[in-house]
């Protein structure tokens, strides 16, 4: 038996049967482009999620998007970069097409959360928070082993928090506040290989910062304070010491660690020191899908 597991993204809509290891059957991929060409975007996906194999031999539908859902996961309330889906339609048409199983939806970083707990062999506790850091901040908590989103269904949120004069977290730790800040640290050091790079990204900083590069490793132990900042808050308000870190800017880590956990050191008490643990796990290209589908396992407890 499998579940299907579907991750709604910015640009392009995966999808797989998942297995209770884990193991992908029959991935799929549509660019939500092609979906809105054909002008009718809610009936050509339904036609594409109808095309998975093995449909007899599902338990569930897990769907991960990158927005709000309601409480009760039958309406998805805002989803800025794929409209289409705004409202109940897609969940009412997933339950005529999957009768009688669970259809569950939850925002994007709540089920890598869940996907890292459910498949993830560095997840021994039952009780930690995630990040999934890479163009913005997304932060989620399973406690005692299940997935914790607050009264109504869609917390917590670091990343929104205005903790930097004015500027959110996400604002300054994102993808765009790090080439932000490289840049303002590469005009001190007159490095004009970041000022006239074409492509500027995390990529070329962490490629910099092994090289041993001023300016990247600047940049990035700079990264890592201001996150230092927004964990200890985050640990004080969840008293959740214990924190695994995914996505795009992990690689970015070790050169961030230090000055984050001296920040973190500084501003918690012994009580929170004592637990505490910050690390990246690694969870692939299909984490999204894996996430989606635990959504299942995990209601199943399978």
């Amino acid at each position: 038996m499998h579940v299907l597991g579907i991750d709604i993204g910015g640009s392009l809509i995966k999808g797989s049967l998942v297995d209770s290891s884990g193991t992908l059957k029959g991935k799929r991929e549509i660019n939500i482009c092609e979906l809105r060409e054909e002008g009718t975007f809610l009936k050509s996906l339904i036609a594409w999620i109808q095309e998975f194999e093995d449909q007899s031999q599902v338990l569930g539908v897990g769907l991960g998007v990158p927005g709000f859902v309601s409480p009760d996961q039958n309406s998805l309330i805002e989803i800025p970069n794929v409209p289409e889906i705004n409202g109940e339609e897609l969940i009412a048409r997933l339950k005529d097409l999957y009768p009688n199983m669970p259809i569950l939806v939850a925002n994007d970083a709540n089920t890598a959360a869940l996907g890292a707990y459910q498949f993830s062999p560095d997840i021994q506790r039952d009780t930690f928070a995630f990040l999934t850091w890479g163009t913005g901040l997304g932060s989620s908590l399973i406690v005692q082993g299940k997935l914790f989103t607050g009264a109504l269904g869609n917390g917590p949120e670091l990343g929104m928090l205005p903790l930097f004069e004015g500027k959110t977290v996400e604002e300054v730790v994102g993808k765009a506040g790090i080439l932000n800040l490289s840049r303002e640290i590469a005009q001190a050091y007159e490095a004009s290989e970041y000022l006239d790079h074409p492509q500027l990204s995390t990529k070329f900083l962490y490629e910099k910062a092994l090289a041993h590069e001023p300016v990247a490793l600047e940049t990035l132990a700079q990264i890592g304070q201001y996150m230092g900042k927004a964990l200890s808050v985050f640990i004080q308000i969840t008293d959740i010491p214990e924190i695994y870190v995914g996505g795009g800017i992990a690689p970015c880590f070790p050169f961030m660690e230090k000055t984050m956990i001296e920040e973190i050191q500084q501003r918690l008490l012994p009580y929170y020191l004592e637990e505490l643990s910050v690390q990246t796990i690694t969870l692939g290209n299909d984490s999204g899908i894996i996430g989606a589908a635990a959504l299942v396992y995990n209601t199943l407890n399978v």
